[in-house]
């Protein structure tokens, strides 16, 4: 435009029809080559520049402004300024003068009728659409009307077009080529698309991208933007400002078509906060934010509320403080008021919910009554229909939940699951009709079509699979897994069926657990049992059983307090109670055996009323129909039929046994042969495995009495008594005890004792080895071996007692010895009658006889000697072949070899050394008497008398080591000398005689000195004799005082009485002998008065009945453990004014006896246990 002329340049063909006068546009006319425009100046319209047919005028050289002189596109229109917003700038009206298409200053806008109501081809609304050979617009591609806005492209999915065709509906960028090679928004059947360049850099105040902007001063930005599409994001901006005039055009909004001037009712309204699409949506909003509306009168009442999401027609209507919800569907969340967070989806559903919050209802109605019950999600055709105040519940499936009023925290999925729940809580319902009669049951999980149907108020209760618990009313804490399962229940309770059928016949039964396919499927009333497998308790009608494996129990009815376990265990059990069958068909034909105990592979197969038995193994106790038995281990037992009261246990335990009774088998192959034996002990692998018949047996021990056939016998250990047959009332222990043995009345017990005894009787081998004797060799009675290895090669010996390590370990054929320590008599062979006890004691005896060596190391090398008694340790220790020797105290007489007839008594009486060996009829009485003396026939008595002595036939009586004994003599000789002062009835000798009193000697008939106390008197002449104080007359007193030597000594013939004391040696003697030196004596010495008929005590008083002193060995034992010494000798503390050498050898005899006593006691409790043994044995065989 330059002053009044308008200038177009290369533009479309315009239509300046005329407009009617009604409005405020300009009209245009043209008349030949000018332009005229209405309350203006005619434009000139020069050919070169404006074209015309008819009234159509054409631009083709340039830009048209209007508005402005400088446009900048073909056609720019701009508006002056003004101060009215509705004045329009550019604007399309209808015939009837509403404005269809207007520009303003803040923006643009496109109205349609609001009438619904249109003649058919009306073309009412906004639309483009696409080129047609007709004059209709068949095919249209963008549509406004009151309802709606639709973009239309071509729906032929199978038209092929050509490069570059112009199908559906697109927006580009323009290019230098004929194509349009940049779109910027496509609409196809397929798709909608808008492209924008996707270069991030561009120049400062590009176009790139797509904008609805707001008009800007300024020729280049756009400083408000409404809609802008950018390679990452969409947008649409709204003025911020929230305070607008009067009138304002700000945000974005569809509205209807008015006759005024003014806006009509808005279809859509979208601001900077709220979306609202559709009439009336959002009507009432004053505050709220952030609501999303589509849908006729979608949030109507909505003021303050915000954050919502209303699709659907009057859904959320009510909804006024409402926060956070999304209604989705017609009248969904209609009469929500101020409920939170909620989405609900469907035709009316949750339509009536008023206050309640956090609930997600889909579906038609679904959740429709709900009030202010919150936490619920519904999902399906009125699901949830019913519910008013229950909370925390999911709802899934058409119906599901349907009556539910105020149950709470409920999950039904499924069609018409739960649907008749109305207060019922913490349910689990899954699949079609699952618990679909359940008013208030609580706590219950039914899971499958039809799971839990019928129940009404049971509780605590899980249903799993089609079926299962169908017919449940009241029962409660039931747990149904598998079709059918408990499907027959109803007020049953405590339950567990697992499995199609199973427990599906229960009706009231309680505390059950059933598991398997119709495992107690026919079963009614039966509480308490447990069936595990298939058909388990399948006709069971009773209680407490438990059923495990392919029809278990099958056929119980009555039966209770049963175990069975295993394919076909105790399936054909009917009234057999309080049983126990685990392994393949255990118990297979049982009946009505009760209280019984069957565990392997067919294991009590054939009992059928045996009672109180225990079965464990293969096919244990296959055959048994009796009571009483226990059989454990692979066929134990297998053939028992009538045999009662038997525990074997073991690989083929009592694997023949028919009807023996009362029987103990433990061990592999232990009494496998044993048919009718009764009352047998067998421990141990084949312990009896070839007992047949033999009664009242205990083999203990692999292989013990392996060959056994006879009764009364006791074998314990490795293979003892294994060769046995027909021996009987034995008692074998140890490996290999009795190992040969095949005769009576034996006891060994050690590692092989008495193994290689054959037919020998009545002994007694303890220890290892004890009476082993060499090989199949023993046949020896009464022996009594105890210690290791004693007696271990006696063979025919009878009567001997050894006891100790090794004790008579090398005897064969001797017999009544006694040897008792360790070694006691270990190299004797085939002695009798000897007696060593004691540490070593006898140990050299070979085949001598009749010793007797108490002591350790007492006689150790006798080697020949007989008729000894050695008395303390090392007493007679190196003895060989002495005889009849007699040693008692510590090593007395150890040095003796091969002395005889010797008498020691003392500690080391008699000891010698390897130079000095004893003779012969010796006699040493006193500690060292005789030491290092080498002699024969002499007596030495008294401490150390006669100490290395080395001649013969001496008489030494002192009390320390001297050569001047108070009584010295020579037997060989007849010299008696006494070193010292003799007092006779005085204990103060002043000289070598001092007699107080009387002395008479004589020659037979005359006097040869009579002598009587007075004044000092000589009588005879030749003989040098001093009498002193001879005061009286001659009488019965004589007094002699040697002061003159007389070569031949003095003679006293006949007897001398005294009744004081004599000293000899010594002067003040306090015992009426009292000698002070050695002394001899080669006749015997007496004890007690002269005569033969005069009593008095001696040693045998032991052996009268009525001796109190005697003492078992165990009391023995404890004595010496308390006082460190045998009770009948002496302490050696006690021993004040020397030793009592009289009193020590009536106290050695005394032990000696008391020892005998003991040995005779003991063979008499042997006798009489062997009697009452064989009496007993006697009352067994009755």
């Amino acid at each position: 435009m330059s002053g009044n002329l308008l200038t177009i340049d290369g533009g479309n063909s315009v239509d300046l029809s005329p407009f009617n006068d009604n409005t405020d546009a300009q009209t245009l006319t043209i008349t030949n080559d000018s332009l005229i425009i209405s309350n203006g100046n005619k434009v000139a319209l020069p050919k070169q520049v404006w074209d015309t047919v008819g009234t159509t005028a054409f631009y083709t050289k340039g830009k048209v402004g209007i508005g402005t002189n400088i446009p900048t596109g073909a056609l720019e229109v701009k508006s002056q300024t003004v101060t009215n917003p509705d004045e329009i700038i550019f604007g399309v009206l209808n015939s009837a003068g509403d404005t269809v298409f207007a520009v303003y200053q803040d923006g643009v806008r496109i109205n349609v009728n609001e009438d619904a109501a249109k003649g058919s081809g009306s073309r009412g609304g906004f639309a483009v659409g696409g080129i047609s050979s007709s004059k209709g617009e068949t095919n249209e591609y963008l549509r406004v009307t009151p309802d709606s806005v639709r973009v239309y492209v071509y729906s032929d999915t199978s038209t092929v077009k050509g490069a570059g065709s112009r199908g559906g509906f697109a927006v580009g960028g323009i290019s230098s080529s004929k194509g349009t090679t940049s779109e910027y928004l496509r609409v196809t059947p397929d798709s909608v698309r808008i492209y924008v360049e996707d270069d991030p850099t561009k120049a400062t105040g590009a176009r790139g991208g797509f904008a609805v902007g707001g008009i800007s001063s300024s020729k280049t930005a756009y400083t408000n933007e409404y809609l802008r599409v950018s390679p990452d994001s969409v947008r649409i901006y709204v003025e911020e400002n929230p305070t607008k005039a009067t009138g304002s055009r700000g945000g974005f909004a569809v509205g209807g078509i008015s006759s005024s001037k003014t806006t009509g009712s808005k279809y859509m309204y979208l601001e900077p906060d709220n979306y609202f699409i559709g009439l009336e949506s959002g009507m009432n909003i004053n505050a709220g934010l952030y609501n999303s509306f589509l849908g006729y009168q979608t949030g109507y009442s909505t003021t303050d509320a915000g954050n919502n999401v209303f699709l659907g027609y009057k859904s959320g209507f009510s909804n006024t403080l409402g926060n956070s919800n999304v209604f989705i569907g017609n009248t969904s969340g209609y009469s929500n008021t101020i409920g939170n967070s909620n989405v609900i989806m469907g035709d009316s559903a949750g339509f009536f919910s008023d206050t309640a919050s956090y609930n997600v209802f889909i579906g038609k109605s679904s959740g429709k009554t709900n009030i202010n019950g919150e936490k619920n999600t519904f999902l399906g055709y009125y699901s949830g229909f019913a519910n008013t105040s229950g909370y925390n519940n999911v709802f899934i499936g058409n119906e599901s939940g349907l009556n539910n009023t105020e149950g709470h925290s409920n999950v039904f999925l499924g069609e018409r699951s739960g649907a008749a729940n109305t207060m019922g809580w913490d349910n689990v319902f899954l699949g079609n009709l699952s618990g679909a009669s359940n008013l208030d049951g609580a706590s219950n999980v039914f899971l499958g079509m039809q799971s839990g149907q019928y129940n009404v108020s049971g509780y605590n209760n899980v249903f799993l699979g089609a079926l299962s618990g169908y017919t449940n009313d009241s029962g409660s804490n039931n747990i149904f897994m598998g079709t059918s399962s408990g499907s027959g229940n109803t007020d049953g309770k405590n339950n567990i069926y697992i499995g199609q059928e199973a427990g599906q016949g229960n009706a009231s039964g309680q505390n059950n657990v059933i598991i398997g396919y119709g495992s107690g499927k026919l079963s009614y009333a039966g509480n308490n049992n447990t069936f595990l497998g298939y058909r388990t308790g399948y006709n069971n009608q009773s209680n407490y059983n438990s059923f495990i494996g392919y029809e278990c129990g099958m056929m119980n009815t009555t039966g209770t307090y049963n175990v069975f376990m295993g394919y076909f265990a105790g399936i054909m059990n009917n009234s057999g109670s309080s049983n126990v069958f685990l392994g393949n068909q255990s118990g297979y034909n049982n009946l009505s055996g009760s209280d019984n105990v069957f565990l392997g592979n067919q294991s009590g197969y054939n009992n059928k009323i045996g009672r109180y038995n225990t079965f464990l193994g293969y096919n244990a106790g296959y055959n048994n129909d009796t009571s009483y038995n226990s059989f454990i281990g692979y066929q134990a037992g297998k053939a028992n039929t009538t045999g009662a009261y038997n525990s074997f246990m073991g690989y083929n335990a009592g694997l023949s046994n028919i009807s023996g009774a009362s029987n103990v088998f433990i061990g592999n192959s232990s009494g496998q042969s044993n048919t009718d034996g009764n009352y047998n002990t067998f421990l141990g692998n084949e312990a009896g495995k070839n007992n047949t018949i033999g009664d009242y047996n205990v083999f203990i021990g692999h292989q013990s009495g392996y060959n056994d056939t006879a009764s009364y016998n006791t074998f314990v250990g490795y293979k003892s008594g294994y060769s046995n047959k027909t021996g009987k009332w034995n008692v074998l222990m140890g490996f290999e005890a009795g190992y040969y043995n095949d005769a009576d009345y034996n006891s060994f017990i050690g590692y092989q004792a008495g193994k290689n005894y054959t037919t020998g009787k009545f002994n007694t081998f303890i220890g290892y080895q004890s009476g082993l004797a060499s090989i199949s060799n023993g046949s020896g009675n009464s022996n009594v071996a105890l210690g290791y290895q004693s007696g271990s090669n006696l063979t025919s010996g009878y009567n001997n007692v050894f006891i100790g390590t090794q004790a008579g370990d090398s005897t064969t054929t001797g017999y009544q010895n006694t040897f008792i320590g360790y070694w006691a008599g270990k190299d004797h062979t085939t002695g009798y009658q000897n007696i060593a006890i004691g540490f070593y004691a006898g140990k050299g005896l070979t085949t001598n006889n009749r010793n007797t060596v108490v002591g350790n190391n007492a006689g150790e090398y006798l080697s020949s000697g007989g008729t000894n008694a050695f008395f303390g340790t090392y007493a007679g220790r190196l003895t060989t072949t002495g005889n009849g020797n007699t040693f008692i105290g510590y090593d007395c007489g150890y040095q003796c070899d091969v002395g005889s007839n010797n008498t020691c008594l003392g500690w080391m009486a008699g000891r010698g050394i390897s130079t000095y060996f004893m003779g012969d009829a010796n006699v040493y009485i006193g500690y060292q008497a005789g030491y290092y003396s080498s002699n024969d026939s002499s007596v030495f008595i008294g401490n150390r008398a006669g100490y290395s002595e080395t001649g013969t036939q001496k008489l030494y009586i002192a009390n320390s080591h001297t050569s001047t004994p108070l009584i010295w003599g020579d037997f060989s000789l007849g010299y008696a000398t006494i070193h010292g002062k003799l007092g006779i009835n005085t204990k103060t000798p002043t000289h070598s005689v001092d007699v107080e009193g009387q002395m008479r000697i004589n020659n037979g008939g005359n006097y040869d000195v009579w002598i009587q106390g007075g004044g000092s008197t000589a009588m005879g002449d030749d003989r040098n004799l001093a009498i002193l104080g001879l005061s009286e007359t001659f009488g019965d007193k004589l007094i002699i005082n040697f002061d003159t030597e007389y070569a031949n000594g003095v003679e006293i013939g006949g007897n001398v009485g005294m009744l004081g004391n004599l000293g000899v040696g010594i002067t003040t003697p306090d015992k009426k002998l009292h000698v002070e030196g050695d002394a001899r004596v080669t006749g015997s010495i007496y004890y007690g008065p002269s005569g033969t008929t005069t009593t008095y005590t001696k040693p045998d008083f032991v052996f009268e009945n009525e001796y109190n002193n005697y003492l078992n060995p165990l009391q023995v034992g404890n004595f010496i453990k308390t006082n460190g010494h045998l009770p009948w000798l002496t302490k050696a503390s006690d021993e004040k004014d020397g030793i009592n050498l009289t009193r020590m050898q009536f106290e050695t005899v005394e032990t000696v006896e008391n020892l005998q006593l003991q040995i005779i006691h003991q063979q008499s409790e042997i006798d009489a246990l062997k009697a009452e043994l064989a009496a007993i044995k006697e009352l067994l065989k009755k």
